[in-house]
């Protein structure tokens, strides 16, 4: 036997002159209770043997927003497009024009102390406007869910020269913002363990 810090631990195989029938084992705990519940919390998370999704059955609320992007999803030009999964059918936003243009002015002064940052998000934004990503809408096309969301440069040290334009759709006006009004829908990711366990079985056929 070899004491080691994590407990005992039983190594190679008994002696073959050995002929007695009994065996005995003996455990021992580590003194360092913390270590030992770290220990445990290690087992049970990250080395579970659960084959089972633990990943709670889909709400109601999930339930509504799959069926709304699976019903709305179409392919146009090569690219796919779905409908918003709204909460209500008959949602009404609130016109907040108003704080469009303050954040709006609030990026004009940003970009007016930085020319390089200006010229970058220019730019992007020309480049949103050629692909047909943005496009100017009428006063016609203005309907109760028009909602103005403003947005910003974002910058990335790894990636020097790409300036990213992130849309603020948790913006709130009159305590009411895109994402409020927008069903979350249901997680369908993978669960990372459950790949690694499935992926060892498949090695073990």
């Amino acid at each position: 036997m070899q004491f080691v810090r994590l407990g005992w631990a039983v190594r190679g195989p008994l002696p073959a002159a050995d002929n007695t029938s009994d065996i005995n084992i003996h455990f021992g705990q580590c003194s360092d209770v913390i270590l030992q519940q770290q220990l445990e919390r290690l087992w049970t998370t990250d080395f579970s043997d659960v084959m089972h999704c633990d990943k709670p059955s889909m709400s109601i609320e999930d339930k509504k927003a799959l069926k709304t992007m699976e019903s709305s999803l179409v392919r146009e030009n090569r690219h796919y497009q779905m409908g918003l999964p709204w909460r209500e059918d008959d949602v009404s936003l609130p016109n907040n024009v108003a704080l469009a243009n303050v954040r709006l002015q609030q990026l004009k002064k940003k970009l007016y102390r930085d020319p390089l940052l200006h010229e970058k998000y220019a730019a992007t934004m020309t480049d949103y406007i050629d692909k047909g990503y943005a496009k100017e809408i009428t006063d016609s096309e203005v309907t109760d869910r028009t909602l103005y969301l403003p947005h910003h440069p974002v910058t990335n040290e790894n990636k020097p020269g790409k300036v990213r334009v992130v849309f603020d759709c948790a913006a709130k006006f009159r305590d009411v913002s895109l994402n409020s009004k927008l069903l979350q829908g249901p997680d369908l990711t993978k669960s990372l363990v459950g790949v690694l366990l499935r992926f060892r079985q498949k090695m073990l056929q």
